[in-house]
């Protein structure tokens, strides 16, 4: 959890800086708590061995009060600095607008989820050139989510897009599924009923295979299992497996392929 609040904070902090440059007051009230969560960072990877003596019952609750106070300082930055960004985009139109922020130094086109409450038929539309982006609708632990293929954000900048109802255009689907095969224009996978990668074929490598069995098991292979091989969503910016196995531990594989992406995502819950 400290590791991916180290990550989290880039975006935080590049929110912040962007909110600041017009808002020079902006968080300066917070100081006391980003001190502790500096020092917090310090301390954390000073001591952060296993502790097998006689502190061992006390060691489990200090490094979980140093990750809380560094995870819910870099969580509430990067919601009161992206609210605050959101509030300096205007918006002239009578439609709800969001915007994809880019935090790292180069261009990126990369999927961006925004929630939704409506469930009727809604599509995307890119501001800076008035042309409709790909999108899906999604759902993610019983959450509905605008998918949208967000392309070439600039770097540590961002750009609005507008929500408008309707089906908009008709796009292919990200990739194509066969069995328990999943394929875009960069790879064809295969996946097993335990949540493992048994292939993955480069297309853009003249085919090569990037997958073998090693010590008897393949790529996020957890062990002996089987299960049920899903399509949970599909659209035109993903398509995603949902694998449900019941062994070694019951676990869920989600793999998803993406638009214009040589991204392979697997989370494994």
């Amino acid at each position: 959890s400290v590791k991916r609040s180290v990550e989290k904070l880039r975006t935080a902090e590049a929110l912040q800086t962007l909110v600041s440059l017009k808002n020079q007051s902006f968080y300066q009230d917070k100081a006391a708590v980003k001190a502790q969560a500096w020092e917090d960072l310090g301390l954390y990877w000073e001591h952060d061995w296993t502790a097998d003596g006689y502190v061992k019952d006390q060691r489990p609750g200090f490094q979980r009060k140093l990750a809380n106070e560094i995870g819910g300082y870099v969580n509430q930055l990067t919601s009161d600095s992206g609210a605050a960004l959101g509030a300096m985009i205007p918006n002239s139109s009578s439609n709800i607008r969001f915007y994809a922020f880019n935090p790292l130094s180069w261009t990126r086109t990369d999927f961006a989820d925004f929630p939704l409450t409506t469930t009727g038929a809604v599509y995307a539309v890119d501001i800076s050139t008035g042309l409709e982006a790909p999108s899906q609708m999604i759902t993610v632990n019983g959450q509905t989510f605008l998918r949208v293929l967000a392309s070439d954000i600039p770097p540590a900048g961002y750009k609005v897009f507008e929500v408008r109802n309707g089906s908009g255009a008709a796009y292919s689907d990200a990739a194509a599924i066969s069995g328990n095969v999943i394929e875009n224009p960069f790879y064809r996978i295969t996946v097993a009923s335990n949540g493992s990668i048994t292939s993955i074929i480069d297309k853009t490598r003249s085919n090569r295979e990037f997958a073998r069995q090693v010590g008897g098991k393949y790529i996020n292979d957890l062990g002996p299992g089987s299960g049920i091989v899903e399509v949970e969503n599909r659209g035109p910016v993903s398509v995603s497996f949902k694998i449900t196995s019941s062994g070694p531990l019951a676990h869920v594989t989600r793999i998803t392929l993406f638009r214009n992406s040589d991204r392979i995502d697997i989370r494994n819950e």
